[in-house]
């Protein structure tokens, strides 16, 4: 090849791959260029939902694109977040849920195909506040009731939950060893399942959220999981004031992307997040499903999710909990 038609062709080339890299670098500049997804490993009727969409909504304004909910509920939240493990880490398929699938459900379960350093985390919007609850056709009329019949019956008294992990399961099994008795766990997999049955009478406790309580009038609050009372029911009694500190869990619920998402993506992100997070309609959300608006930066809720994992590691073989 003659000299001039050698370096000709290295022009060529290089014009080739500026332009390349003019291209790349103005895809990425205008993200999100097209419809984002966020999964929600939850059913449509969980808080988390309602959230999660609300915050979709929201960044969707911000960002001038579409961001569109996606339930992938099942095996305690874990099918939804693999999937987005699974996705193509380019900003376009996120998850937005609570910390347990992190924390809690690898430590239950024999085969995990993720880990929480699979996983940039954008900001966390909330922190959920939870009732011990019966049903008005319960004989219980108080937590005392309660726990004064497991004591003198142990395992009898039914303890419904979405399942083996989740945050009924762990917070009736931390008050279970608080109290010193033992609760007969028993699983759902649908929420309004587990509701009806409360209020049937024919599961004795719960944990649920203040909206569902007030949505259904068949339902007697025992107990808040909180440090302070709730404005909508005053006369409930704290746990920690009838002496139950340890069921007191944290269930706090974020927003993140698979791991190698780029930076320039995640700034976008996490700065959308953070505005929408204070949006009226946020706020709004959230006093009507009686949730917490606790927003956390990229750094602080990744530490909270560390701590959350080290608490775990500790509760959980000290409840007895097996894997499955």
């Amino acid at each position: 090849m003659h000299s001039s038609s050698y370096f000709l062709l290295l022009r060529v080339i290089a014009v080739a791959c500026l332009g390349w890299a003019v291209f790349t670098a103005r895809a990425q500049d205008a993200y999100p260029n097209k419809v984002v997804t966020i999964i929600v490993p939850q059913s449509p009727s969980a808080p988390a939902d309602a959230l999660g969409r609300t915050l979709a909504d929201q960044m969707g304004k911000l960002l001038g694109q579409s961001f569109v909910i996606t339930n992938r509920d099942g095996a305690g939240g874990t099918i939804g977040v693999d999937a987005v493990k699974q996705a193509k880490a380019d900003g376009y398929t996120l998850g937005y849920g609570t910390q347990s699938a992190f924390s809690i459900q690898p430590l239950l379960r024999k085969t995990m195909r993720y880990q929480a350093g699979d996983f940039e985390f954008v900001c966390q919007t909330s922190t959920f506040v939870t009732i011990l609850a019966v049903g008005t056709k319960s004989r219980f009329r108080s937590l005392q009731d309660l726990i004064e019949a497991a004591r003198k019956a142990p395992g009898t008294i039914t303890l419904g939950s979405m399942g083996l992990g989740s945050a009924p399961h762990i917070i009736g099994e931390s008050l279970a060893k608080d109290a010193r008795v033992k609760f007969n766990h028993v699983p759902y997999r649908n929420p309004g399942d587990l509701v009806t049955q409360l209020m049937a009478g024919d599961i004795d406790v719960t944990v649920l959220s203040p909206v569902t309580i007030a949505n259904n009038k068949d339902i007697r609050p025992v107990a808040v999981l909180a440090g302070s009372k709730l404005a909508t029911y005053p006369d409930v009694p704290l746990l920690r004031d009838l002496g139950y500190s340890r069921g007191e869990v944290p269930i706090f619920v974020g927003l993140y992307a698979p791991k190698a998402t780029p930076a320039p993506t995640l700034a976008r992100l996490r700065q959308a997040c953070a505005s929408a997070v204070e949006s009226e309609a946020f706020k709004r959300m959230s006093d009507n499903l009686g949730v917490q608006r606790q927003y956390a930066d990229a750094p602080t809720y990744t530490e909270n999710i560390r701590q959350d994992i080290r608490a775990m590691k500790e509760l959980i073989p000290e409840l007895g909990i097996k894997p499955e």
